[in-house]
């Protein structure tokens, strides 16, 4: 399977060493597991500024769009998903799904919208 690697997460696997070259090198492995798995539809990785995840967009089974966010496994992004479903849509994007190891992330997809810093709020 050949996917789509942005630049910014290239550069930024050289930072975990042999980990992050074997992370890319079984990110296609990984990609298919969840595809079967969770029963989704994966779209070319966003060229986001991302340095520890690759992020598609996805469909589901129903139509919807959501987007898979898989990371580098590292101490600081471990209990992510744990964050997100603890938080519970309030103030968080809604996680959909996640893998065993909380790594593998299905999440609501959020369209642009008006940017909060062009809101006149004090």
């Amino acid at each position: 399977m050949n996917i789509f690697v942005p630049e910014n997460l290239e550069k930024g696997i050289k930072h975990f060493g042999e980990d992050g070259i074997r992370w890319l090198n079984d990110l296609p492995t990984i990609i298919l597991d969840i595809k079967r798995k969770w029963h989704i539809r994966i779209g070319k990785a966003f060229d986001h500024g991302g340095e520890v995840s690759w992020v598609a967009p996805v469909e589901l089974e129903d139509g919807s769009e959501a987007v898979l966010k898989i990371g580098i496994p590292h101490d600081e992004a471990r209990y992510e998903s744990n964050a997100l479903r603890f938080l519970d849509e309030q103030s968080a994007i809604r996680l959909l799904q996640a893998s065993d190891d909380g790594f593998s992330m299905l999440l609501e997809r959020c369209l642009l919208g008006t940017d909060l810093w062009s809101l006149d709020i004090e």
